[in-house]
């Protein structure tokens, strides 16, 4: 963000407290492990779906920027 009265970037604060989780982080969790127990989603299988998809986003970015 420019700053009209001195004409220079400011940085513009970064929330502290919150971050994303990981894929493993997320697939390790007790609830959603109980989930996809009981509706017999493979885990290994999510998460190489889910780091497909994470993958191809990050590239998406590069494109576009």
């Amino acid at each position: 963000m420019i700053s009209p009265a001195i004409g220079r970037r400011r940085a513009i604060p970064i929330r502290s407290g919150f971050c994303e989780p990981s894929i493993a982080e997320m697939l390790s969790d007790s609830i959603v492990i109980a989930m996809m127990a009981a509706d017999r989603v493979d885990p290994i299988a999510l998460e190489a779906e889910l780091r497909g998809l994470a993958q191809g986003a990050t590239a998406d970015r590069r494109v576009y920027r």
